[in-house]
């Protein structure tokens, strides 16, 4: 069972008390049912974090002990998502879902086909919202990094955003012929450092945006005869890869004790 956890942007060293905020000491008295004397897990959303203790609740405040601090590598390999904004709410749920399956950055962006048309206000709301998701997400499964969610971009920003050095870089699309995802995959996977993945909207991506993705150094490549609907489509791909790379079923992520802890 994964351990109860919170977020806190700097942690303490350990002997030391952190007394907490009310929503985060609502979350653990009234959420997770935590007493007095049971464990927690704090985290940075970076890779460190801290072992403690709810020493007591006090109104509407907690106070931690910290037992100790550990660094937890970054997960196997980089998943970036690149994800055509879809209606409605269905962003949330691909966000909550990818992050499950380990994707460690989504860049929403805007494609010829989209339907959403926001605001720049309405844009970084939403931004927001979903960075809050992949918080969330990333608390509940165990995971020390949180995803970063990335500002809205058009389709060529969007393909020409930086991205790792050797990073496998990969657009679906459903007119593909002679690439499949498994033999693309295979090819490539020994000299990977990354993979980009580019999922498009509803209505499909025009071949011209393809051939944009093509010249910034993606590949094509087919999920097969199925049409997936979009909120399928990016967590099934998601799943696939971390199969195909030995993400899923492996070890936990390691563990090393910070000097001192």
């Amino acid at each position: 069972m994964t351990r109860p956890r919170i977020f806190l942007d700097s942690l303490p060293e350990p002997g030391e008390a952190r007394i907490i905020d009310e929503s985060q000491s609502h979350y653990l008295k009234n959420v997770l049912r935590l007493k007095e004397g049971e464990g927690i897990v704090l985290s940075d959303g970076r890779g460190t974090e801290c072992e403690a203790v709810v020493s007591f609740f006090s109104g509407s405040s907690a106070t931690l002990t910290i037992l100790n601090r550990t660094a937890r590598k970054h997960p196997f390999v980089p998943i970036i998502l690149a994800q055509s904004i879809p209606k409605g709410d269905k962003m949330d749920a691909i966000i909550r879902q990818v992050v499950e399956l380990g994707v460690s950055r989504i860049i929403p962006y805007r494609s010829a086909r989209s339907v959403p048309r926001l605001s720049a206000d309405k844009g970084a709301a939403r931004v927001a919202r979903w960075q809050r998701i992949a918080e969330e997400s990333a608390r509940q499964t165990g995971r020390a990094h949180i995803p970063e969610v990335d500002s809205i971009l058009s389709f060529e920003e969007m393909v020409r955003t930086s991205l790792p050095y050797d990073a496998c870089r990969l657009i679906f699309w459903e007119e593909e012929r002679e690439a499949g995802f498994r033999e693309t995959i295979s090819s490539l996977r020994k000299t990977a450092a990354a993979y980009c993945l580019i999922v498009g909207p509803e209505g499909g991506l025009t071949a011209d945006e393809v051939r944009l993705a093509r010249e910034a150094g993606f590949r094509s490549v087919s999920l097969g005869r199925n049409v997936l609907k979009v909120e399928t489509a990016a967590p099934a791909v998601a799943a696939m890869l971390q199969y195909e790379i030995g993400g899923l079923g492996r070890a936990a992520e390691e563990e090393t004790p910070e000097e001192g802890s």
